[in-house]
């Protein structure tokens, strides 16, 4: 990608610090061997199903992350697709107390994954598409990650249903 350029607006905007210009945290490869591992798996994750975004806890006002990355707890609010219910993320990583990955082996995983579950916010019907090759490779990263112990109570809260907070 190029460097993206900004106009005097945006360079004025900068210099009085109306606002920020976002920079990557870290570049990105400029190629990603396709194979079934974690380091292809921390790729996807990252950079194109975005599981991190949902799977961290965040601040809805920033964007900014206020939780361990994958460790869940990120509360998405009733919007026009879930205008009852309100979900909270479930934990990734491989705690074998708290997080779901510790549960699943790799065939069970890409099963869920394919099976286009409709019970909370998780866009299903996009992972049922991926292949079993980068099913994989996401579940290898999620299990390579360190287990953080974050217990999310519950997932799905009814419209009026107090979310539990850790």
């Amino acid at each position: 990608m190029p460097t993206t350029e900004y106009k005097f607006l945006g360079k004025a905007l900068i210099a009085l610090g109306v606002i920020k210009p976002v920079v990557p945290k870290d570049k990105p490869p400029y190629s990603v061997h396709i194979d079934s591992t974690a380091e292809y798996g921390k790729y996807l994750a990252h950079k194109v199903t975005n599981c991190v975004g949902c799977h961290t806890k965040r601040d809805l006002k920033t964007g900014k992350e206020i939780g361990p990355q994958f460790a869940g707890g990120f509360v998405l609010p009733p919007d026009a697709f879930s205008e009852f219910k309100t979900f909270v993320s479930p934990n990734l990583t491989p705690d074998p107390e708290t997080g779901v990955m510790a549960a699943w082996n790799e065939t069970a995983f890409i099963n869920r994954m394919h099976a286009r579950v409709h019970k909370s916010a998780m866009p299903w019907g996009s992972f049922s598409r991926m292949n079993d090759l980068e099913l994989k490779a996401l579940y290898r990263y999620l299990h390579s990650l360190n287990p953080i112990k974050n217990k999310i109570e519950k997932t799905v809260y009814e419209k009026g249903e107090e979310v539990a907070q850790n």
